[in-house]
Order: structure tokens, then C-alpha cells, then sequence
């Protein structure tokens, strides 16, 4: 039940109803809890922390937040919800917590993430006026993303590179 509660509130928060994936991902993580699943939990948490981020629930966020960073450190959850509170640090403009989010994230978890990960940094390179590289990084895995066929990769994340051209 947590897993495929998991998997449709993941679903609409990428597709088309970001809030009504909240509902799911609550019910998800109180089905993991009663079936004493703490990865599933975790995931859960992980997913609302971003989820909460993305609308600009902050409180609930790092509420959320607490539950994944007990656990550990290189998993997929913790660099999800790293990910959410690095985006919510980067919005309200505090932007050193936004970089020190970014640094700790693991990478290599996954293709997607690790794009994801130079966009953030290429966001705060703008933000800051500053140049780590991220936009050579970045188009070369949008160019992977392509090559591999992850069309949801290089339709969220090619905007990037052409922007720091601008």
C-alpha cells in the first residue's frame, strides 16, 4: 500500500497537480509507518520535504526533513530532501545554506539527481554572479539525459545552459 500510494503522489506532484500529490505522499508515509517500513517512511518523508519546498510550505518541510536526516546520509531519500530544503534555502534567497545543501548531496545516486544538482548550482551561480562550471557540467549530462532517452531530464533541465548564455 505505502509503495504504490508512494508512486501516484510522486506522479502528480511531476505531472500536472503538485498539491494533490501531498494527500497521497501523507497516506504513503502512514501506511510505511503501520507496516513498520522505515525505508518506504523515509522515502515518504524525503517526497513530502521536496513536495513542501516546491509550493513554499517551509515549516512543513523541514518537519518533514527531520524524519530523513535520522536515518542514512548517502541514501536516496537523504539527497532527495536535501534537495527540497536546497531549493526552499535558494527561493528565500539564503543562498550559503543553498550551497552548503548542494555540496553535501551525494552524487552518483542517479543521472537525473546529478543534473539536477548542477542546475542548483548553476541557479546559484547566477544568483551570486559567480562561475563553478555548472553550465559545462550541466549540458554534458543533458547531452547523457538525451543520448539515453530521459526525456523528462533534458526537458526539466535544458533551459539551463541557454540561460547562462543569455
Amino acid at each position: 500500500r505505502a509503495v504504490c500510494l508512494l508512486a501516484a503522489g510522486v506522479a502528480l506532484y511531476f505531472g500536472t497537480d503538485m498539491r494533490g500529490g501531498i494527500p497521497l505522499l501523507e497516506d504513503a508515509l502512514a501506511s510505511a509507518r503501520r507496516a513498520g517500513r522505515a525505508d518506504a517512511a523515509r522515502t515518504a518523508s524525503a517526497q513530502l520535504t521536496m513536495a513542501h519546498s516546491l509550493c513554499g510550505n517551509w515549516e512543513e518541510a523541514d518537519s518533514y526533513a527531520t524524519d530523513v536526516t535520522a536515518g542514512p546520509t548517502a541514501s536516496q531519500a537523504a539527497g532527495s530532501a536535501a534537495y527540497g530544503r536546497e531549493y526552499a534555502a535558494w527561493v528565500q534567497g539564503r543562498f550559503d545554506e543553498a550551497q552548503a545543501l548542494v555540496d553535501c548531496i551525494p552524487r552518483g545516486i542517479n543521472p537525473r539527481l546529478d543534473a539536477s544538482l548542477e542546475l542548483s548550482q548553476l541557479q546559484l551561480d547566477m544568483a551570486q554572479g559567480s562561475d563553478s562550471g555548472a553550465a559545462a557540467r550541466l549540458a554534458t549530462l543533458i547531452d547523457h539525459a538525451r543520448r539515453r532517452g530521459f526525456t523528462s531530464s533534458f526537458a526539466q533541465l535544458g533551459w539551463g545552459a541557454g540561460c547562462w548564455r543569455m
